[in-house]
């Protein structure tokens, strides 16, 4: 995809990569009203954490989190390894008291979808829509997703027995672990086979 002034996006993986070519800068032709200091792409864990750093240092971030925020914690259930929370909690509301917490010093948040951008020149210009903000930086937390095997009952299952990351269960409980090709999924069965029984591990590659 080009963008304005010679810049392009390019699709490696689950992140959109900008490659940017240089252009007149365009500072003196802006309002200054209209260039924020910092607008922040992505509603997970690390957008609504930089925004947090961000507004506790008045640099009034723009958050704009896309429509469906808060990140693959939206989709978990349990959290029960991360601090401060000493009897575990939901990942949608993990999320919420993140984005309150940057909230509450000062963050702003517009919740759609980025369209495009243009990091060719400066100021940077991030498009939503029709709509267009401006900002000195501009940082890109868009996260990842994760990567299933496509059978539908991964999705009627998800959360009711199917999970996409480790998921601690009883010692007692049977476990059958199915990989694809994934690092992280070969050490969460590692970091799982002591502590459960694993019923079989079955190891795909992406021929299968």
């Amino acid at each position: 995809m080009v963008l304005p002034g010679g810049g392009s996006f390019k699709q490696s993986g689950s992140l959109n990569r900008v490659r940017a070519s240089r252009a007149p800068n365009l500072w003196s032709e802006m309002p200054e009203n209209d260039v924020r200091d910092l607008i922040i792409i992505g509603g997970g864990p690390a957008g609504y954490t930089a925004a947090l750093y961000a507004a506790r240092a008045n640099l009034s971030p723009l958050v704009i989190e896309g429509v469906t925020f808060g990140g693959q914690l939206m989709i978990t259930s349990d959290v029960e390894n991360y601090p401060g929370y000493p009897d575990g909690i939901l990942g949608p509301q993990m999320m919420q008291d993140f984005r309150r917490q940057a909230e509450r010093f000062g963050a702003e948040y517009v919740t759609d979808d980025v369209t495009a951008v243009d990091f060719s020149e400066r100021p940077f210009r991030v498009e939503v829509g029709d709509d267009a903000y401006y900002a000195r930086a501009v940082i890109v937390a868009t996260g990842a997703s994760a990567r299933q095997l496509g059978l539908e009952s991964e999705r009627t299952l998800q959360g009711r027995g199917v999970h996409l990351g480790l998921a601690p269960l009883p010692a007692t409980q049977p476990v059958t672990v199915q990989l694809k090709n994934s690092d992280g999924a070969c050490w969460d069965a590692v970091y799982s086979a002591p502590a459960q029984k694993n019923d079989g591990t079955q190891l795909r590659d992406k021929s299968d």
